[in-house]
């Protein structure tokens, strides 16, 4: 059925609540896993729990910064509508599930998680590298590197090997950090919706045209008619904004309560409830599988 301008707006106020009734759930565990899930057994695991703490810090706070993004697309969708910025919170959401999933994975091992932390830190660390250089502050620089010789110290230790270059120059810590693209081919399976919201981001004319704007025709000073365009937010582009970003922060939600061994059957009945409010139909009920 056509999504009208009704249904856009049940939809950005069903993500409000799904918001609301997460931080409700969410909130009844104060963060920390349930005994004997597979997140308080890495937690005793030697010699990675310390790591392994610090991936659950990490994952979490992508969590969040997802729920920010969450909460900024519904905002900006809503009347007044912006036809463009809500475009790249919906990509920054998808870059924040996209590590939370990676580091919050309840499918593999500890050893395997804190590689990938090391990994996600160490890319962290060449950013605020690329930072200091832009702004010329040496001290800052010198006391990254440092850091970045402590952590890869700390996993040489742990057993992981050293990641380089052909030339023999470090290329990473634990292992080999994908590309934001490339997780979101490993996490999300979405890779074709992150180039198309990067594309906007990016202010590419091809995307913000398509998905901004429509084209209209008026008449110059000349009394000629002529082409324009015309900012214009089509109710199906809230659907597919929605399409994009409700199921992507759901299924990260989903993982962090499977791996934390938190109880399902709350977050199971929001999900419903949400759903149906979108419009989402039941093959996009992944937890029903």
């Amino acid at each position: 059925m056509p999504f009208t301008p009704a249904d856009a707006l049940k939809a950005l106020s069903a993500v409000s609540s799904l918001i609301d009734g997460t931080a409700l759930i969410y909130n009844k565990y104060n963060l920390e896993p349930v005994v004997g899930s597979l997140a308080f057994q890495e937690l005793q695991t030697e010699p990675y729990k310390c790591e392994v703490n610090d991936s659950h810090a990490r994952g979490l706070l992508a969590i969040e910064s997802a729920s920010d993004h969450l909460m900024v697309v519904a905002d900006a969708f809503s009347p007044p509508a912006k036809t463009i910025a809500p475009w790249t919170c919906v990509r920054g959401l998808m870059e924040a599930c996209a590590i939370a999933l990676w580091l919050l994975d309840p499918a593999i091992d500890a050893k395997t998680r804190v590689g990938r932390t090391f990994a996600y830190r160490y890319w962290g660390f060449k950013e605020q590298l690329k930072l200091f250089k832009i702004s010329e502050d040496q001290p800052d620089g010198d006391k990254i590197i440092q850091r970045m010789d402590e952590v890869e110290r700390r996993a040489l230790a742990l057993g992981y090997l050293p990641v380089l270059t052909k030339n023999g120059e470090r290329n990473g810590i634990g292992q080999q950090m994908p590309s934001i693209v490339g997780l979101m081919k490993e996490t999300l399976d979405m890779e074709k919706d992150y180039r198309l919201l990067s594309a906007v981001a990016h202010c590419h004319d091809w995307a913000t045209h398509q998905i901004g704007f429509q084209l209209i025709e008026v008449t110059n000073s000349a009394g000629e008619k002529i082409k324009a365009l015309e900012k214009k937010l089509h109710p199906d582009l809230v659907f597919y904004a929605m399409l994009v970003a409700v199921p992507t922060y759901c299924k990260t939600l989903w993982s962090l309560w499977q791996y934390f061994g938190w109880d399902s059957d709350d977050l199971i009945s929001l999900f419903e409830q949400i759903y149906d409010r979108v419009g989402f139909s039941t093959p996009l009920r992944f937890w029903r599988q």
